[in-house]
């Protein structure tokens, strides 16, 4: 094989990662960024020393082409979630290490992802994605039960994800998500509405290439205990490598990995536990999000990260290698910090108590005074051998959440609506 040279793709987050490490190791890349509306909060650890050259979008896609060809890449890798779509198209269409083209609207768009999957026999929810509001209706009431899920089809994180209980949740959900734009500055075009389906939400990690799957983590998701709105998850658990649970976890997300064509790269499985089986929630085509891709390589296991760079500096080792998952020695959470509303940060609280938490790993959190914060605005990770250090941390930052981490500048009431109601 050919020195590697890699291209990545909206190098972000946990893409950023997957930069340096490859930078380290004194391998060419080259950056490219796909869209120029991405928020500047989503960028996060960017860092162009890393790269010899940052190709900048929009520009006609032949012409990208032609500019990364020049380059003479052995990879084009998505960083992030933005950048899956446009790495799958420069791969396939340079001859390089790529999933099924044919496969590739089911690896980004989660309405096609489930109705694929569905098609080769794996559990899913039921499901209709439309641009029009009463066709979503008509099923939701047709063929569904209260509650059902709305959320774009091509959603990212947690935006714009609904728990509708009535058909005017439903239409208040297709309002906020079709035609607006979403946390990547992209237009969504369809809603897609789906079977609530209760249990626990599970992640599964994993690396393939030329046929070989490793999976590099177990995660859990776990969700406020009294939240007033609902709210996806505000904490994830690493758990242990090895259990039954595990097994068929692995099992299932080997199975949908193949029913989406998928043959080389990180890829980041949500699957929820019901009625004792694992069904579809998304697949993302990339590496896990922010530390997650290497937390489980640091308490012991194999990190996500750097199985995808031995995939790509040496694909042969990593189809020889013997590979088991070991006993992870330590634990790991990521906890999820958020404002009780939105609105403008007036000062941010509390961070001393965090800093001083036993367990501690990193610390990240919205601090700028001024910044308007809605949804996540902190993470705090903990990472411990002791379990119940580590749940008494976990307990001192709920305590914190309660108490108000983040302090907001009071709401301001329309003059007008309150005298409509007066």
């Amino acid at each position: 094989m050919h020195e590697p040279r890699v291209a990545v793709v909206d190098p972000y987050s946990s893409g950023a990662m997957l930069a340096e490490q490859l930078h380290s190791t004194g391998i060419a890349l080259i950056a490219i960024e796909s869209s120029s509306s991405l928020p500047s909060a989503m960028r996060t650890r960017f860092q162009p020393a890393h790269f010899q050259d940052v190709l900048s979008s929009p520009r006609e896609e032949s012409q990208l082409l032609n500019d990364l060809a020049s380059f003479r890449p052995t990879h084009v890798i998505a960083g992030f979630e933005s950048g899956v779509e446009l790495a799958e198209r420069l791969s396939h269409a340079l001859g390089l290490p790529c999933n099924a083209q044919s496969l590739a609207p089911c690896r980004r768009d989660k309405f096609e992802m489930a109705q694929q999957a569905a098609a080769c026999g794996l559990a899913t929810p039921k499901q209709c994605a439309a641009r029009e509001l009463p066709e979503l209706l008509e099923f939701a009431e047709q063929q569904l039960t209260w509650p059902v899920i709305v959320k774009p089809t091509k959603s990212v994180a947690s935006d714009q994800v609904h728990l509708c209980s009535s058909p005017l949740d439903i239409q208040q959900a297709h309002s906020a998500i079709v035609g607006q734009t979403n946390v990547l500055g992209q237009c969504n075009e369809r809603a897609l509405v789906q079977e609530f389906i209760s249990g626990t939400e599970y992640v599964v990690d994993a690396v393939r290439c030329y046929g070989r799957t490793k999976i590099t983590g177990f995660w859990q998701y776990e969700r406020p205990e009294k939240a007033n709105d609902f709210v996806p998850y505000d904490m994830m658990r690493l758990l242990p490598n090895h259990g039954e649970l595990q097994t068929e976890l692995a099992r299932y997300t080997i199975k949908l990995l193949d029913s989406l064509g998928f043959h080389f790269g990180a890829a980041h499985c949500e699957l929820m536990w019901s009625d004792g089986a694992p069904v579809l929630i998304e697949v993302n085509a990339r590496l896990s999000a922010g530390l997650n891709a290497t937390l489980s390589g640091q308490c012991g296991g194999h990190s996500q990260l750097d199985e995808l760079v031995k995939s790509i500096i040496s694909p042969e080792q990593f189809v020889s290698d013997s590979y088991e998952l070991p006993t992870l020695h330590q634990a790991a959470v990521n906890i999820f910090l958020a404002p009780a509303r939105a609105g403008h940060l007036v000062r941010t609280q509390l961070v001393d108590r965090l800093k001083s938490l036993a367990t501690l790993h990193s610390l990240s959190i919205a601090s700028t005074p001024g910044s308007w914060l809605a949804g996540v605005s902190g993470r705090v990770t903990l990472v411990s051998a002791d379990l119940s250090l580590l749940e008494q941390d976990i307990r001192t930052v709920r305590d914190c959440q309660r108490s108000g981490i983040f302090v907001l500048a009071p709401q301001v009431v329309d003059d007008a609506a309150s005298t409509a109601t007066t």
